[in-house]
C-alpha cells in the first residue's frame, strides 16, 4: 500500500468493523504502524471530504499518549 510517498507493508488484520479494516503494518522506513483502510462501499465524496478535514486538524497533534498521524 502506498500513499503520498509513504509505503506500508500490511502484516496482520487486527480488526474489522462495518466501515473499515485495521492492520498492523511496517513502513518503508521500518517503523511499526497501524493502518486503517476504509471499505470501498463506504467511500463517497462527502465522507472523503470530512476525513480530509479531520486529518488536517489532527495531523500536527503530538502527545505521548496519542498515536501520531503520519499520513
Amino acid at each position: 500500500m502506498t500513499n503520498k510517498g509513504f509505503s506500508y507493508y500490511l502484516n496482520e488484520m487486527l480488526f474489522e468493523d462495518i466501515f473499515s479494516y485495521l492492520y498492523t503494518a511496517t513502513s518503508a522506513r521500518g517503523e511499526a504502524v497501524l493502518v486503517w483502510q476504509y471499505k470501498r462501499e463506504f467511500l463517497n465524496s462527502e465522507l472523503i471530504r470530512q476525513m480530509t478535514d479531520l486529518a488536517d486538524c489532527v495531523m500536527g497533534v503530538r502527545h505521548p499518549h496519542i498515536l501520531a498521524m503520519i499520513d
